[in-house]
């Protein structure tokens, strides 16, 4: 029987081979229960934080949105087509999707992944039906996919008197920032009332990059695992009850 497979989205300015290599600890302690699928954006731009010179050698890098770091002159709305195109095309064919596993500017989108098959879940539309999300390193609001644009994203909507979004997301997630992150402490990252009743926020050691520390890497594959037995615990009683 095939693993249920977790949805990796690397940072601004990194690749799928670079966010695999940052990511290993954590991959070893997932993969006996685990596939991880680490894909490219769409965007071809400047490395990113903390990437070079270490991995000078991996080139091209990439970005999941426009900004204003590219080096090409792609526009935002462009970028945001080129990366909604991708992200559609891999949920369709990529079966037995668990959840989502995303870093600084991955993180952002993948957490917009997870309203958007919520969205679709209650308007009674197919979905993916994403169990969790684990998301590192977050150092932006999230990217809101809004089908009822022409862009297919947008940045949230709904507000709080002051002005900060309140997602009132369903699918449990953890947000793990390093105590060390100056560039999450200058970002926008959500509190949990923000986020929804199942968010789980943490802290670890380190700084803008992915957890490395064995007390860090059991926390977040115990959450992950621990979810995802309940989450079939709950589908065969279903099962059972019909």
């Amino acid at each position: 029987m095939p693993k249920p497979i977790i949805l990796c989205l690397h940072g601004r300015g990194a690749n799928a081979e670079i966010f695999e290599i940052q990511s290993m600890p954590l991959l070893r302690a997932l993969e006996r229960r685990f596939d991880c699928l680490f894909v490219d954006a769409p965007n071809e731009c400047e490395p990113g934080p903390n990437i070079l010179p270490i991995f000078e050698e991996e080139a091209p890098f990439y970005s999941w949105l426009g900004d204003d770091y590219s080096s090409h002159a792609t526009s935002n709305y462009e970028a945001m087509e080129e990366t909604i195109q991708l992200l559609n095309d891999l949920e369709s064919s990529t079966s037995n999707i668990a959840g989502i596993l995303g870093f600084s500017q991955g993180a952002a989108v993948g957490l917009g992944l997870l309203l958007r098959d919520q969205r679709r879940r209650m308007m009674g539309l197919p979905c993916v039906g994403y169990q969790f999300g684990v998301f590192a390193g977050e150092v932006r609001l999230p990217v809101i996919f809004d089908e009822s644009l022409d862009s297919g994203a947008s940045t949230p909507s709904i507000s709080s008197d002051g002005g900060r979004p309140i997602l009132a997301l369903a699918t449990p997630t953890l947000h793990a920032i390093g105590r060390f992150d100056t560039l999450a402490a200058k970002g926008a990252a959500l509190s949990k009332a923000e986020i929804g009743e199942r968010a789980t926020i943490s802290t670890y050691s380190g700084g803008h990059e992915m957890p490395k520390e064995s007390k860090d890497i059991q926390y977040i594959a115990q959450w992950v695992e621990a979810l995802y037995a309940k989450h079939q615990l709950k589908g065969e009683l279903s099962q059972d009850a019909k």
